[in-house]
């Protein structure tokens, strides 16, 4: 699907001749095409086509693209291996021994590899078996060991803390996860120096693991490292290197596994797209059978993973013109620039909703049953992938929809004969459509829980974080349908899928912290919503004679119980600082008209929310959570027989860490971030 694609301009047809006698020139001349290449590397090249060794034994260590540079990004194939020494010279600690490696490999390739394929899984286990068999590697692999600590510290992660089967308590897995991720912090700006595959597989891992368990400001900083190092070593372009078939399928997952993360990050910190896809022309991964297993006490089990990622890199192709538009409108105030913005959303909603339609049964979501205590492994991995390529289509449907909601609600203002308001330059029709998609997305996203097995399996595995945010952006959704007009049957509708995310964030409190933090503010949100339908049921606009109530109230009549506020905080849950004031000017102590309360307003109303929030978490950083939710977990069949409605099953709370306002896709609802006013 190409819809996005821009036209290249082409040689006139007087213009041929020209470029064809050039091109002739160049094949007959002995100087080499150069490309995009450094000068360091147009010098090399200009030897090599020379023939001349001169250039061969000069030091280039200190001059940019210099030093003995091996874009193949693994050492694994060397002519004359280096000799082998104990892992304890390379990284200075011990590997665990093979039967814990085993058992944390198992749960990394249940929990989190599916759902981010940057280990190809063919040569990570030769190379695994080897290393961790013999207890010896060569220096030239210390990028691989601590690729190898990283898969580790992820299984760690997502082991339950009964580990008698590891022989380890609990306290002692903390222990080891921490003295891993130790070594890898130590080495990891060393290792950059290197520009190996490895490294950016561990910028990966280690950027994932911070994104979504305690340092989502240092993931972004390190999406950057990975995608230089990767733009260093080519992994952006089909090379005519020679490398076994392996060595492309590797690169290729790794260059789009930074693609689809460098997407990913534009969406949820509100930033600019770090790659060009101008200057990328790699092919998509083939469909590989993996071996999922890494515990001999189970039967090999083989399953293609890979097709999720070939449609996870489509999807994120198909929004990548729109999301780079969108994020350029932010700070533009030139209303060209947002004016073929309807089309352009039109067209990529079109090309979205083919996307969707044309995912394998497998993947499809709205195809899936429920698992049940019989799902194999491959079942249970293709559900998971399932659901979380269903989260990103509707997050990316809201995110492409938002801008056009800009001036949404301004009902109560004249609008000029082409129906557009003058707070925006769209027509109120393009508005409902945007709002209306929006809303189908969110309320999509609030039935989640209706596959019950489905969801507890997601969150013990690396989905957890990741639903906490697309439920998050679905609630606020849900939030501004409701009190935007709150009596409305499209409230009511709203209000229910309102309550069925607020549940789940809460049945994903105890294994997330930003679904604890989600959680908090939806409260807030719902006690807003409650208090402006009172309001809205109370209110006397106006009093006809025999008690008839009109439609129309006269000017000055806005009085009745729209000024009174309430005493004390009777209605308000402990945890909760102070009443949200739901008009416009917030805290006037006044609440204007109901066709005036509307989207933007809601979006007042909701920013002054995740200050105050905000404001209340880091004012109590050393306090530690104040809900617990361990009893909050929906109702289901159990994929487990002993149940898991105990929270510290999972040990992987990461208390209170991560931040809802560094991931929670909150430049989304900043009113001046699509406000396209002349």
């Amino acid at each position: 699907m190409h819809w996005n694609a821009r036209a290249v301009s082409s040689a006139s047809d007087n213009q041929t001749p020209r470029a064809s006698q050039a091109q002739l020139q160049h094949e007959n001349s002995s100087i080499p095409e150069f490309q995009a290449d450094s000068a360091l590397a147009m010098a090399r090249k200009i030897f090599g086509s020379q023939k001349s060794q001169a250039f061969k034994d000069r030091a280039t260590s200190a001059i940019p693209g210099g030093g003995c540079r091996d874009t193949t990004g693994t050492n694994s194939s060397n002519i004359f291996p280096a000799p082998l020494i104990p892992v304890l010279g390379i990284i200075g600690i011990e590997l665990p021994g093979q039967d814990v490696c085993n058992k944390l490999l198992e749960t990394y390739f249940a929990s989190v590899h599916w759902f981010s394929l940057v280990v190809y899984e063919p040569k990570f286990r030769g190379r695994y078996t080897a290393v961790v068999g013999s207890g010896l590697a060569s220096r030239s692999d210390r990028g691989f060991l601590l690729l190898l600590l990283m898969v580790l510290i992820m299984g760690c992660w997502y082991t339950p803390n009964t580990t008698r089967n590891l022989g380890l308590p609990p306290q002692e897995m903390d222990g080891l996860r921490n003295r891993l991720l130790a070594v890898v912090q130590r080495d990891f700006m060393e290792l950059m120096d290197e520009d190996s595959l490895e490294f950016v597989q561990v910028c990966a891992l280690l950027g994932s693991f911070y994104l979504y368990h305690g340092k989502p400001r240092s993931s972004f900083s390190i999406l950057g490292a990975a995608t230089k190092t990767s733009q260093a070593m080519d992994l952006h372009r089909d090379s005519s290197a020679r490398r076994s078939f392996e060595d492309v399928e590797e690169r290729k997952r790794v260059w789009w596994t930074i693609y689809t993360w460098d997407r990913f990050a534009t969406i949820t910190y509100g930033r600019p797209l770090g790659i060009n896809a101008k200057d990328c022309n790699v092919t998509m991964p083939s469909e590989i059978i993996e071996n999922i297993h890494f515990d001999p006490s189970f039967p090999p089990a083989m399953v293609c993973l890979s097709t999720y990622q070939y449609h996870l890199n489509h999807v994120y192709r198909i929004v990548s013109p729109i999301l780079e538009d969108i994020y350029g409108m932010r700070t533009s105030s030139n209303l060209d620039s947002s004016s073929e913005l309807p089309k352009m959303v039109s067209t990529a909603n079109r090309a979205l909703l083919e996307w969707h339609q044309d995912l394998p049964p497998q993947l499809s979501f709205d195809h899936l049953s429920d698992l049940t205590a019989d799902s194999s492994a491959e079942q249970k991995m293709h559900a998971l992938q399932a659901l979380s390529l269903q989260l990103t289509y509707d997050n990316l449907l809201i995110v492409i929809h938002r801008p056009l909601l800009a001036g949404q609600g301004q009902g109560d203002r004249p609008s000029d004969v082409s129906g557009t308001s003058p707070a925006s330059q769209f027509s109120d029709d393009v508005r409902e459509i945007g709002l209306k998609r929006c809303l189908g997305s969110a309320l999509r996203i609030s039935n989640l829980q209706r596959k019950q097995n489905l969801f507890v399996l997601a969150r013990s595995s690396h989905l957890v974080s990741f639903m906490g945010m697309n439920l998050f952006t679905a609630s606020v959704v849900l939030f501004i349908c409701a009190l935007s007009d709150t009596l409305s049957d499209t409230a009511q509708e709203a209000k229910r899928g309102l309550k069925r995310t607020l549940q789940m964030q809460k049945a994903l409190s105890n294994h997330a912290s930003l679904s604890l933090q989600c959680s908090m503010i939806l409260e807030d949100l719902v006690q807003l919503i409650l208090k402006r339908e009172m309001e809205e049921m109370l209110r006397d606009d106006s009093v006809g004679i025999g008690g008839i109530s009109s439609e129309v109230a006269p000017d000055g009549a806005e009085n009745g119980m729209e000024g009174v506020q309430p005493e004390g905080n009777g209605s308000q849950s402990e945890g909760h600082p102070g009443a949200y004031s739901t008009a416009l000017g917030a805290g006037s102590g006044c609440v204007p008209n109901p066709e005036s309360s509307h989207f933007t307003q809601s979006l007042l109303t909701l920013q002054r929310v995740f200050q105050d929030s905000s404001a209340m978490r880091h004012s109590a950083d050393d306090m530690g959570p104040t809900h617990d939710y361990g009893n909050f977990i929906p109702p289901h069949d159990g994929l487990d027989p002993n149940g898991q409605s105990n929270a510290n099953d999972i040990g992987f709370i990461d208390n209170m860490f991560t931040r809802v306002e560094d991931i929670g896709q909150f430049w989304l609802w900043d009113a001046g971030n699509f406000n396209f006013q002349s």
